[in-house]
């Protein structure tokens, strides 16, 4: 509750508000975000959006979407950071030495969140989005259509539909007040988990046929000549992990995804018990017990080669499994 009652204490003397998602953004820091950006606009803030990377086409339906730009901080009074575990999350557009001059306000739900920002609303929750949504009644900020269908996309698509560890009764809650103040869960389901390319078939089929499962651990790899020849659009790989940890067989699932040719997105999915937040964190990322990720420096072969024993280790110091 204090850090909620700082975050009130320093917008209400900001005028311009610059709101960072992370790199590579998924559903809830842009949905957080741009949520945040209108509420703070209905009490006539300025609010400006950034993110170092492209917005993935899933979610440019979002009001607001086109507003995103790989922007530094200019005039603004605060920088706010919206679900990134960490300040290398934040990639280019922000540098702590650079952009110090002005309060770093952290808004995150990952629990391998350190805290570095001035100010930290760091708490555990199904998504930093329904985290948002509590701050929105310590500003006292009322939830319109608007507001509400932004929300409703990060608290959507994070819990993957309501069906991940950490979706709980006051996720459901806020899903609710959500769909009071107007959010349309049909038209945010069709747009986030239903649309895909041909070329997304192709890539998938590739990595799916040259998955592997080994030790309570299936993996897949995409590299960058997969995606040259089938769009080469990088939210082709969204969703992937999702699928492989259906496996009955896995307790760890892992995605490997060349972005380029020094760097690789590892994602990491597991059953409870396993957790994967710290194999994340062991190589520079974060994340959720049973839902992590990381980017490695590397060739692809050699990443795998490199994360695969503490995969390994993961599995085989977590609790054993039982059956039913």
């Amino acid at each position: 509750m204090k850090a909620k009652s700082e975050i009130r204490r320093v917008l209400g003397r900001c005028r311009t508000v610059l709101l960072i998602s992370h790199v590579n953004p998924d559903g809830d820091t842009v949905g957080a975000a741009l949520g945040l950006a209108w509420a703070l606009r209905s009490r006539g803030a300025v609010a400006r959006l950034s993110c170092a990377d492209p917005l993935p086409p899933a979610l440019r339906f979002l009001p607001g979407a086109n507003a995103y730009a790989a922007r530094a901080l200019s005039d603004e009074d605060c920088v706010i950071a919206v679900d990134a575990a960490d300040v290398a999350r934040l990639g280019g557009v922000y540098d702590a030495a650079r952009d110090g001059r002005v309060p770093l306000v952290v808004i995150d739900h990952h629990v391998t969140n350190r805290g570095y920002g001035d100010i930290n609303l760091v708490e555990e929750r199904s998504s930093t989005a329904e985290l948002v949504l509590e701050l929105l009644g310590t500003l006292e900020i009322p939830l319109d259509q608007t507001i509400a269908t932004c929300l409703m996309t990060g608290l959507v698509t994070d819990t993957q539909g309501f069906r991940t560890s950490n979706t709980s009764a006051r996720s459901f809650a806020a899903a609710g007040r959500l769909i009071s103040a107007g959010a349309d869960l049909e038209e945010i389901n069709r747009a986030a988990f239903k649309q895909r390319t041909v070329g997304s078939l192709a890539v998938w089929g590739q990595a799916l046929s040259g998955a592997r499962c080994e030790e309570g651990i299936v993996w897949a790899a995409v590299s960058r000549e997969m995606l040259a020849q089938n769009g080469h659009r990088e939210d082709t790989v969204s969703g992937l992990v999702n699928f492989l940890a259906t496996v009955d067989e896995a307790r760890i699932a892992a995605v490997f995804h060349q972005v380029d040719e020094e760097h690789v997105e590892v994602g990491l999915r597991s059953v409870p018990g396993v957790n994967v937040a710290a194999v994340a964190a062991r190589f520079g990322g974060g994340g959720h017990a049973q839902a992590s990720g990381f980017t490695a420096t590397g060739p692809l072969p050699e990443v795998i080669e490199q994360v695969l024993p503490a995969l390994r280790a993961a599995v085989n110091g977590a609790e054993p499994r039982i059956h039913g």
